[in-house]
């Protein structure tokens, strides 16, 4: 999730997240996970990988 989120790349994003939740991260978790690529990435790319998040966890439901 980190590497995904840090080079921008959705797929690798949505994909590690199916992962995580296949894995039984709850979604808080996975979230969490997101947010801490901000000091690392940046805010823009962090926003860019929890919006590809949320987008899994609406597929998911």
């Amino acid at each position: 999730m980190g590497i995904s989120a840090g080079v921008n790349s959705r797929g690798g994003v949505m994909s590690s997240t199916r992962k995580a939740m296949a894995a039984g991260a709850t979604a808080k978790e996975i979230e969490h996970a997101v947010m801490l690529a901000l000091t690392t990435t940046g805010f823009p790319n962090m926003i860019a990988a929890l919006s590809w998040v949320h987008e899994v966890f609406e597929e998911a439901k």
